[in-house]
């Protein structure tokens, strides 16, 4: 009786698409388009066409793409900006095949301000820039005057945004003995978050990680040395940190701390001062090996949703990020970096436990990391390309070495790793696997050397799927990539060229 009574549920759920519609969703990690014009039963043919494409990344269209003389870009919602040296931004949407977004392109004047960097929010219409510092003279102290200006990503004569500060602009002093600052933005919701990084490694002017409330122009944070970028939103409250500070000339054990930005004291506060609600130690070094960055990448931001105007089927869930996690470690002899691969569910289960009256919790390594994470070594990459993560999907190109006498010089193998927990959960229970993917499943990688104090095992079970770009692209050389929801982004700087591979 249970058999037939499990037998009529099967049958059901298979024959009904709305059902099996839902299932695959919640699989994938997407969420349902609010304004799509399909049927159930058509979404959930292009959802299973599109993951089989990733999955085999088995792309519908390429396209090159080239570069403008300006020296700025930005990637970010499915929008990739450049800079020109006429005073103005191009935007262009990037296309998706199963998803139903056109391509399309647009301008935006900029030219009545020096623009030293920008970033954006297609979902919010926000265009952020931020302006060259000028040097302050006539005040008390001395400082380098930084106007963050907000606008409207749409506006082709970029006006200023109708939900920001009345006057469309933020302003921040910054140390003057910063020296040449260098910036990495972020917005999430209501808050943009810029770092202003030193360039001079010895200054007495620490670098600083603000961030703002852009709707009411509201200070609400300002951490004092703290390394370049290495922050992330784990979401509209929450920041993920990267602490590396030692004091007193001493070697610290570094750590990721995670900040409530509305439950600070007070705005301005050092890292190694900071209230933070839970802390996670990396695994432990041997003895002179020190982390000098920590830089950490996570794209979108944790609330991004896509552009309500795109008629799309499905998009991205905003609990599935990947956040990645740049460990650069020298020791006096050598120089190497790792790449700690963490889902937000790592950190967020654990920040849910935690409560005011508990006070800052702190986990050891051995209590997150072996079974919260993977810990592999790091592609050779630049530190410019750095969109390479986008939800649960993190990208690399495989180059030959230089003395590789077997591979041509073009030749490059893509990689794109999945750690959507669900989807290979099923997958894994059912036997199934790509054709040109590798899954990794409670085989540990373990990662000894002159940099670890011991043997570090992690766990997390994941998806590689790979395929040679040289067979498909024989006049190509691409030496970077990155990633964004319908589309691998080539990079080859040489020709100043992106190659964009759709789904």
């Amino acid at each position: 009786m249970h058999t037939q009574i499990c037998r009529l549920f099967h049958t059901v759920i298979e024959g009904d698409a709305s059902l099996q519609y839902t299932i695959e969703l919640s699989v994938a990690g997407l969420d349902d388009g609010p304004n799509s014009p399909q049927g159930p039963a058509d979404r959930l043919d292009l959802l299973r066409k599109q993951q089989s494409g990733w999955n085999n990344l088995d792309w519908t269209d390429f396209k090159i793409v080239p570069r403008p003389g300006g020296g700025l870009w930005e990637l970010c919602g499915g929008v990739l900006a450049q800079s020109t040296n006429s005073g103005t931004l191009v935007f262009r949407q990037l296309p998706s095949h199963y998803r139903g977004i056109t391509e399309r392109q647009w301008e935006v004047d900029i030219s009545d301000i020096p623009v030293r960097d920008f970033t954006m929010d297609p979902s919010q219409d926000l265009l952020v820039l931020v302006e060259c510092p000028r040097l302050q003279t006539f005040t008390q102290n001395a400082s380098m005057f930084v106007g963050i200006h907000l606008r409207t990503l749409s506006d082709r004569i970029g006006k200023p945004h109708p939900m920001a500060v009345p006057s469309g602009v933020i302003v921040h002093n910054a140390d003057i003995r910063a020296g040449r600052l260098s910036f990495v933005i972020q917005v999430c919701g209501e808050h943009v978050a810029i770092h202003f990084v030193s360039s001079f490694l010895n200054s007495s002017a620490e670098s600083q990680l603000c961030i703002w409330n852009w709707k009411n122009g509201k200070l609400k944070l300002a951490l004092d040395r703290l390394k370049g970028g290495n922050f992330a939103f784990l979401d509209e409250r929450h920041v993920l940190i990267g602490d590396t500070f030692a004091s007193n000339g001493n070697l610290a054990q570094p750590r990721l701390i995670i900040l409530d930005i509305e439950r600070m004291p007070t705005p301005r506060v050092a890292v190694d001062e900071v209230d933070y609600v839970c802390s996670f130690r990396l695994p432990p070094f041997t003895r002179g090996t020190r982390a000098f960055d920590l830089p950490i990448r996570c794209d979108p931001s944790p609330v991004w949703k896509p552009n309500p105007e795109n008629l799309f089927p499905f998009a991205t869930a905003r609990q599935h990020r990947l956040y990645v996690i740049t460990m650069w470690l020298s020791n006096g002899i050598g120089i190497v970096s790792y790449d700690l691969l963490v889902p937000s569910e790592t950190f967020l289960s654990r920040i849910h436990r935690v409560s005011l009256e508990m006070g800052p919790q702190n986990f050891t390594w051995d209590e997150w990391g072996p079974m919260g994470s993977r810990l592999i070594l790091s592609p050779v990459r630049s530190n410019v390309w750095v969109c390479y993560v986008f939800g649960t999907k993190y990208v690399s190109l495989q180059l030959p070495a230089d003395d590789d006498a077997e591979h041509p010089p073009n030749s490059c193998i893509i990689e794109v790793w999945d750690f959507n927990q669900l989807a290979l959960k099923r997958d894994m229970s059912a036997g199934r696997y790509t054709d040109d993917g590798y899954v990794g499943e409670n085989t540990s990688d373990t990662n000894r050397s002159w940099f670890f104090a011991k043997d570090v095992c992690t766990s997390l079970p994941f998806r590689v799927s790979t395929r040679n770009l040289s067979a498909v692209f024989p006049t190509g050389r691409f030496e970077e990539a990155m990633c964004s929801e319908d589309s691998i982004i080539l990079v080859d700087s040489v020709a100043r060229k992106f190659g964009i591979l759709t789904f």
